[in-house]
């Protein structure tokens, strides 16, 4: 007497976590309250259920950019994340395929990170911000209409030579279309700040503060530029 044959449905595989590979210039790992971290969760991504972070810090490493995105890419993530520009520039240079997503990347068209805005191309995409230097220059011009000089201070890490140079040409062209002449500062740590303030208020310059500081600089430029009435 032959017995039923038992049938057991296949159960469905569950699906393998995307794999995020984060080049960062802060701590690892990736902080829960962090707005990336929310943001993912709010659309159902979450560490350990269905995402897996490669988190790389580049602290005590910025000199070893290339090497660390180069490492990062040959784990095969399916996406890359990074800020600032550099880093992106680092990874596009190691894929093509991968999509990167930038953090914050800086004029990302005059970088040469993407083709344009209409059509980027390539595989970065993600958030950017643009140099609104003449429409504060404008700002700072109404507000205090007998300007003629102004003082302006690269006050965080360095964002790299072309942001640098890109930031400087259109400085120039900001000052000259007001009639104003502009002088910039590049303080490299909280200390240089002391000296920094004093030219200011020696040569009586207006300031205009660009790029944030780390915080022990934003405390000590706080401190030094009240000392100095600035």
């Amino acid at each position: 007497m032959a017995g039923p044959l038992a049938c057991y449905a296949q159960q469905p595989r569950s699906a393998p976590p995307k794999r995020v590979g984060f080049l960062t210039q802060f701590g690892c790992p990736t902080a829960p309250e962090s707005p990336l971290i929310r943001r993912l969760a709010e659309h159902g991504w979450a560490e350990g259920r269905n995402l897996v972070f490669d988190c790389v810090s580049t602290i005590d490493r910025l000199d070893q950019v290339p090497t660390l995105a180069r490492e990062l890419v040959s784990r095969r993530p399916d996406v890359l994340i990074a800020g600032p520009h550099t880093f992106v520039t680092a990874l596009k240079h190691e894929t093509a395929t991968i999509p990167i997503v930038m953090l914050g990347g800086w004029e990302p068209v005059r970088l040469g990170l993407i083709a344009s805005f209409a059509r980027p191309e390539g595989n970065v995409t993600g958030v950017a911000w643009f140099n609104l230097l003449s429409k504060q220059m404008e700002l700072l011009k109404e507000i205090v209409p007998h300007l003629k000089r102004v003082a302006f201070i690269e006050g965080g890490p360095s964002p790299g030579p072309e942001v640098i140079k890109i930031g400087t040409e259109d400085a120039a062209i900001a000052a000259s279309r007001l009639g104003l002449t502009g002088q910039l500062f590049q303080p490299a740590v909280a200390s240089d700040y002391e000296e920094t303030f004093a030219r200011i208020a020696a040569e009586h310059l207006m300031l205009r503060l660009s790029h944030r500081p780390r915080s022990t600089a934003k405390t000590k430029r706080a401190s030094v530029s009240s000392r100095f009435a600035i």
